[in-house]
């Protein structure tokens, strides 16, 4: 839910509509969470941003301790910490559609 909470909150961010989610658990301990909005004019740089931070490897090590940060208001903009729980995400944005599908591998 944190990761879905932190993914979505960057396209409300970004005034975006017609949300779109899905959370798929297969029996492979893999989860797929695929998200797909619309988001008007999302700028070059943000769009930059946002797949530069979700390229980031996932470090299981610290896990535990992002948990627990996640979602504390006091620290603003968390995908950094989102990046580092998830083992890849693909991002496609195309004529104002923005589709997000992030894979965790669960222990």
């Amino acid at each position: 839910m944190r990761i879905v909470d932190e993914l979505i909150g960057f396209c409300f961010k970004h005034g975006c509509t017609n949300i779109d989610i899905n959370v798929n658990f297969d029996d492979k301990n893999l989860s797929v969470i695929t998200i797909n909005c619309t988001i008007i004019d999302l700028s070059k740089e943000h769009l930059d941003r946002f797949l530069k931070v979700l390229s980031l490897d996932r470090q299981e090590e610290m896990e535990e301790c992002y948990w627990m940060l996640t979602g504390d208001d006091s620290f603003g903009d968390e995908l950094t910490l989102t990046a580092s729980m998830i083992d890849k995400c693909d991002v496609f944005y195309n004529d104002n559609k923005m589709k997000i599908i992030a894979y965790r591998k669960e222990k």
